[in-house]
């Protein structure tokens, strides 16, 4: 495993000791949660500050950006990440709690990493983000009614 080190501003270190203290996990995980949560970017939508918890029922600390600064060198690729796989196929539930169409979503998030020659290590985690955050903007057509269907006599 590749160790990277971070420099952490005080507030961005108080919301993951929340998280970490919450949920009794590590620091990665702690930092891909809050990233996740839309922790990283005021305004993501993400958040409820009015009641003062993020989308994930997690203490919401003024709704401050994350700043996490990197300090190894970004040109290199981490062993880790690779290329989209050509028989990429990831569980049902991730379009489903997102309430996207799963082949069309598919399609269109292996087409946007090819193009862009995305790495990541895990793509199941880079697909869930996405249909959660750009995919359904991007893509429109590709949102489900979240009502439920009615049923022919």
């Amino acid at each position: 495993m590749k160790t990277i080190r971070v420099k952490l501003t005080e507030e961005t270190q108080e919301i993951l000791d929340e998280i970490r203290a919450h949920l009794n996990c590590n620091w990665q995980v702690a930092a891909n949660i809050a990233i996740l949560n839309g922790r990283n970017a005021i305004g993501s939508g993400k958040s409820d500050t009015s009641k003062g918890k993020s989308a994930a029922g997690m203490p919401d600390g003024k709704a401050e950006p994350l700043y996490i600064y990197n300090t190894y060198n970004n040109n290199k690729v981490n062993s880790n990440e690779k290329l989209i796989p050509d028989n990429f196929d990831p569980p049902h539930c991730i379009t489903d709690e997102a309430h996207l169409e799963r082949d069309g979503a598919i399609f269109q998030f292996k087409k946007w990493a090819i193009a862009e020659k995305k790495r990541f290590s895990c793509w199941n985690e880079a697909f869930r983000f996405a249909c959660n955050s750009w995919l359904p903007n991007a893509n429109p057509q590709l949102k489900i009614s979240k009502e439920p269907k009615l049923r022919e006599l």
